[in-house]
């Protein structure tokens, strides 16, 4: 097998500092706190042999496939450190945990509460793995491939203005 050495030029990657979406509670999306890392194998300027080999890697491509929960988890993750880390406080210096009880729960209901919790989430997560399974297994389609110059990512629908119409 050859060894291929290479360098990518900087200005083939994008990397961009985004604010999450969505509504910000709490000054959450004051500032940028993702970052968009994107590199187009197919429009660099990597060796062509290198290009088929990592566009026909099932290995590679099952890997970056089998990511796409990381974001889901690491939301979770940090959710609860945030919950843990505020401990013994409900309301910091106002309401300990143990005082923020309510007394009357019982432990038949607080799992009940659980379980339903749970099986909401497993039903969203196995929703959205069938949903983004189905995504990738049809491929892109060709007329997304190049975005229109109209495009904005500030309007995520201005992609649909040059896209033909199936409406009759």
């Amino acid at each position: 097998m050859p060894a291929f050495s290479f360098a990518i030029p900087e200005s083939e990657v994008e990397l961009v500092a985004v604010r999450a979406q969505g509504a910000g509670g709490q000054n959450v999306n004051k500032v940028s706190n993702a970052v968009h890392l994107r590199f187009d194998v197919r429009a660099s300027s990597l060796p062509e042999a290198l290009k088929e080999r990592l566009l026909q890697r099932r290995a590679l491509l099952w890997t970056v496939f089998l990511c796409f929960p990381l974001p889901f988890i690491a939301t979770l993750t940090g959710w609860f450190t945030a919950e843990v880390g505020r401990q013994p406080w409900t309301v910091y210096g106002l309401l300990r945990t143990a005082d923020a009880l309510t007394p009357f729960l019982t432990p038949r209901a607080a799992a009940g509460s659980l379980l339903v919790f749970c099986a909401t989430y497993v039903f969203i997560f196995a929703f959205g793995t069938f949903y983004i399974y189905r995504l990738l297994k049809g491929g892109p389609a060709e007329d997304l491939l190049h975005t229109p110059p109209v495009a904005s990512p500030n309007r995520p629908l201005s992609v649909a203005a040059d896209l033909p119409s199936t409406a009759k």
